[in-house]
Order: C-alpha cells, then sequence, then structure tokens
C-alpha cells in the first residue's frame, strides 16, 4: 500500500473538520448554559443571582471576564437575576433547547439538519448583529464572531456532504 502523505489540502480540510466539531460541540455547550438559566431564572432565580454575585460585582478591571460570564448566562445581571422578565425565561429555554437539539442532530451527523441549522443559527447571529450594533462590546463581537464561523463550517461540512 502506497503511503498517504498529507498535503496542503488534506491538512487543512483536517483543521476544518476539528474546527467544526469544535465548534459544535461549543454551540452545545451554549446551549445548555442558556436552558440551565433560563431553568434557574424559572424555578430558582436566587440560586444563579448568588452564583453570579462575586463575578458580576468585580472590579472594572476585570470587564472582560464579567461581560463573558454576563453574556454566557444569557447577560444576566444582578437585576435581571432578582426578577427575570417572563420573556428572557423564554428567551433562553427556547435559545438554549434549539441549540443543543441542533447540536445534537450535527454530531450524530444527521445530514437533513444542516439547512435548519445553517437557517436558525443564521437567525440568531442576526439578532447578535442588531445587539452588537445597539450595545457594542468586545465579548459580543468575539461571540458573533465565533457564530459566523461556526455557521460557515456548517454550510461547509453540508456541501462536502452533497458532494460525496
Amino acid at each position: 500500500m502506497k503511503a498517504i502523505t498529507p498535503g496542503r489540502p488534506a491538512s487543512r480540510a483536517r483543521i476544518a473538520e476539528l474546527a467544526y466539531r469544535i465548534g459544535i460541540w461549543l454551540k452545545a455547550i451554549d446551549g445548555l448554559i442558556e436552558l440551565v438559566t433560563g431553568v434557574l431564572l424559572w424555578v430558582a432565580p436566587s440560586v444563579l443571582r448568588a452564583a453570579l454575585a462575586p463575578i458580576v460585582s468585580t472590579d472594572a478591571d476585570d470587564r472582560f471576564i464579567r461581560h463573558l460570564v454576563a453574556t454566557a448566562a444569557g447577560r444576566l445581571d444582578t437585576g435581571i437575576a432578582a426578577g427575570a422578565p417572563q420573556i428572557i425565561i423564554i428567551f433562553l429555554l427556547s435559545h438554549g433547547i434549539i441549540k443543543l437539539v441542533l447540536a445534537y442532530c450535527l454530531i450524530r451527523g444527521y445530514h437533513w439538519v444542516y439547512p435548519y441549522a445553517i437557517g436558525v443559527l443564521g437567525l440568531f447571529a442576526l439578532y447578535q448583529i442588531y445587539a452588537v450594533i445597539r450595545s457594542p462590546s468586545i465579548g459580543s463581537i468575539i461571540f458573533l464572531l465565533l457564530d459566523l464561523v461556526i455557521v460557515a463550517l456548517i454550510w461547509r461540512e453540508a456541501r462536502l456532504v452533497r458532494a460525496r
């Protein structure tokens, strides 16, 4: 048998495949965080407020970390956690469930889900663009760019599957 030497195209393909897999797992983790946050806001908002209080109330020097935590928890601060409006709870629960279902289907390789994943995650990215325009921050921009990269990687994967 002839040994296959990895050339640039094969190496790029492996990197793109690895990035795709990592991106999907990140979406699953993101969905799980949103789901858990939504459930906590629904049934025990004081638990979430207590968990976030040490992080949200840190010094101004830690703004980036504080912003990342608040974004990962659905852009919550102590005021929202104290009495979350129903729309935020519904938003977090629905986003979390949708992301978990999409991530599960993508991890399992269900090809029929690619167009839905691109569409739904694309709509989420459009909302993030609106949020960045309304209230720009480095953390929001980073999360938006990561989501756009994940959408592009899903699109790439869908094209590869169609080509096979």
